[in-house]
Order: C-alpha cells, then sequence, then structure tokens
C-alpha cells in the first residue's frame, strides 16, 4: 500500500484494515521518505515501510518476510524510526514535565490503583474531567492505556513506593 493514495491516506487505510482484520499485514511500498509518513504508517500498523526504488526481487523477499510476521524496513527509514525512538525515550521526563499539575495528580492516583470515581472523589472533579485528563496524559506520554499510564507514573518516581499501598 501507498502512504499517499486519493481518499484515504495509506496510514488511515491501514489503521482501518487492522480495526476489521487484526492479523491483517500491511507492507508500505511508497516514494515518500518523509518521517512524519514513516512515522504515521508505523503507528498505523503497517510491518513494512520500503521505498518503490528497491528491486523485484527485494519487494518479494519483503512481502514474504511480512507474510511470516517479520518487520521490514528500508534501511535509510529504520535509522529515522531508531533516531525518532532515541529521541522520545530520552524526552520521557520532558513529557512529564509537561503535564498540568492536575494531570500529574490523575496520573499518581491511576498510578495507586484508584478507579476514575474514586480519582474524582479524592481531587474534586467530575468522572468526564477524570477521564479528559487522563486522555490528555495518553496523549502527552504516547501511551496506550492506564496500564502504561500506571507504569510510566512508577518509573519516572511519580509515585513512592509506600503510596501504592495507600
Amino acid at each position: 500500500m501507498d502512504v499517499r493514495m486519493p481518499g484515504l491516506t495509506g496510514p488511515q487505510a491501514t489503521q482501518r484494515l487492522r480495526q476489521a482484520a487484526p492479523t491483517c499485514r500491511v507492507l508500505m511500498l511508497t516514494v515518500s521518505e518523509r518521517d512524519d509518513d514513516l512515522f504515521a504508517a508505523v503507528k498505523a500498523g503497517a510491518r513494512g515501510y520500503l521505498l518503490k526504488s528497491v528491486s523485484a526481487e527485494e519487494l518479494v523477499a519483503a512481502i514474504r518476510r511480512v507474510r511470516a510476521a517479520e518487520a521490514v524496513i528500508a534501511p535509510a527509514m529504520a535509522v529515522k524510526l531508531l533516531d525518532e525512538f532515541s529521541a522520545v525515550a530520552s524526552r520521557g521526563g520532558a513529557a512529564a514535565e509537561a503535564l498540568t499539575g492536575r494531570e500529574t495528580a490523575v496520573l499518581r492516583a491511576v498510578a495507586r490503583g484508584l478507579s476514575n470515581k474514586e480519582i474524582a472523589a479524592e481531587l474534586v472533579l467530575s468522572e468526564h474531567t477524570v477521564k479528559t485528563h487522563l486522555r490528555h496524559i495518553l496523549d502527552k506520554l504516547h501511551l496506550r492505556s492506564r496500564a502504561h499510564a500506571a507504569a510510566y507514573a512508577v518509573e519516572a518516581g511519580l509515585v513512592e513506593g509506600d503510596a501504592q499501598t495507600e
């Protein structure tokens, strides 16, 4: 699939395919060497990203590898992916600093195992506001779930060891 198509983009189509058929494996074949296209494709669930300059033999081999549940990334693009991953990892602390005071309080409460209702009562917020804060936390920290947020809070030292047993 190409990254840039009329109508849906490749990443949008990939995301829809993966939602409809989670075992479906997508290989992007594109001329785009743009970082944001690569990241969008990988984020959408693409198992491979090759440039259209690959030989027919390389393409066939890549299709076979993706079919075998392997990931295939053009070497020039792999470097970009690794650089971005490294940058995101090093920004971890900075990302936590980008949280508002309320978001940090919600994150700490999540790490302590409190439900949205319990967090709302403790912080004198509505459950809807707690959910909104949690969504912002996940977006800012590039996390996928409440469990990931709790693990992040512990790893980042936002929760003292005995706070989890309160």
